[in-house]
């Protein structure tokens, strides 16, 4: 049984990245998140248990990153960094001696180079980690091996794709909104993980955008016979506008109304039965469907970060946005000695904005989404 979680992180702001990740596990059945952090205790920790962390040889916190992360003034991103790092290590996707280069190239599946990066999102040769204590790393990441071999539930696999502003707000102009980005580019990185899922699968999502219904943009991720009849359909298509062209027939509306009912014909073509819906409702919608010869259920639920697979993806979203809000920060700041830095979001963001508009050299949507 393969069970994967996915989250966001920058979906609100308008600079930085929207970053998306998943993380994949396995165990015997489907465990849902306190039989998962049950099994996977004492080394495995959610914020409300704490207090452990100073008993147990090797613990760390795993639970959503806005619980772990209350900015550099508090713990910093060591809680982050215990979790997120471990789970590599155990991966053997990194060294003990890293740079945040070497951590983007571990996680992330994004193809940037159709859109200009700006120096800033060009991840820098930080050592990693910043805040944790290296000799205890190494001893939650031999823990985290260890449990997993006790438990029988085991991390296989963790991506993410980092959207930079020129590219949300090239796919935001061709999708007309971000929630349909959100929800596009999350199930394109589900299916590249799910390639390496071949068995029955369970996959939790948070919400997207307050959407409740989730069952067309399943259909055309993960239905290829659906996504090979609209070539086929687009192809007829082409081919019936070129009789329109050149045959004798009428003008005007008559033209018109026939090219409607052609397009109308080609609606009620299409496959709404490859994706079953179980619920859907706003607490949460539910799905299964065949894939790969699989079946695979997904669930779209409000908050649904409370499982080790949904913690992991949320605190890997949020330490790479971190990383690139740093650097943001940091390289305005050389050129703006007194600038404040910025989290991004919107009102501070504009401040932000204004405060640099005259070193601004280049197009501004490579720093500024518009939505």
């Amino acid at each position: 049984m393969f069970i994967l979680g996915t989250d966001e992180a920058g979906y609100g702001p308008n600079l930085g990245p929207l970053v998306i990740s998943v993380s994949v596990w396995t165990a015997e059945r489907d465990l849902d998140g306190t039989e998962m952090f049950k099994r996977l205790r004492p080394i495995v920790c959610q914020a409300s248990n704490k207090k452990t962390l100073k008993s147990v040889h090797g613990a760390f916190l795993l639970d959503d990153s806005k619980k772990l992360y209350q900015g550099r003034k508090a713990a910093g991103l060591k809680h982050l960094e215990y979790a997120l790092l471990s789970a590599l290590r155990s991966l053997d996707r990194l060294d003990n001696d890293v740079c945040f280069s070497d951590l983007f190239n571990a996680l992330t599946v994004c193809n940037e180079q159709t859109y200009p990066l700006p120096s800033w999102e060009k991840p820098e040769s930080i050592l990693l980690p910043i805040d944790a204590d290296k000799t205890y790393l190494d001893e939650t990441t031999a823990a985290f091996k260890r449990i997993q071999e006790e438990s029988g539930i085991r991390l296989t696999d963790l991506r993410s794709d980092v959207v930079f502003p020129a590219r949300f707000n090239a796919q935001c102009d061709a999708l007309g909104n971000k929630s349909t980005l959100l929800s596009k580019t999350t199930l394109n990185l589900l299916k590249s993980a799910m390639i390496n899922c071949p068995g029955e699968t369970v996959v939790w999502c948070d919400k997207h955008g307050g959407r409740n219904f989730y069952a067309d943009l399943l259909n055309d991720c993960f239905n290829e016979s659906s996504q090979k009849q609209d070539v086929e359909n687009r192809d007829e298509k082409d081919d019936n506008a070129q009789l329109l062209l050149f045959d004798d027939l009428p003008k005007g509306d008559e033209q018109l109304t026939l090219t409607l009912e052609y397009e109308t014909k080609d609606s009620a073509d299409a496959q709404p039965d490859f994706v079953e819906i179980l619920e859907q409702s706003e607490s949460i919608s539910s799905y299964r469907f065949p894939w790969q010869g699989y079946v695979r259920t997904i669930h779209f639920q409000a908050k649904s970060d409370c499982s080790p697979p949904a913690a992991l993806a949320s605190i890997a979203c949020k330490y790479l946005r971190e990383l690139f809000m740093n650097q943001l920060n940091e390289y305005w700041q050389k050129k703006i000695p007194d600038l404040e830095p910025t989290a991004g979001y919107p009102v501070d963001a504009k401040r932000f904005l204004e405060q640099i508009r005259s070193e601004i050299d280049f197009p501004i949507d490579q720093l500024w989404r518009k939505k």
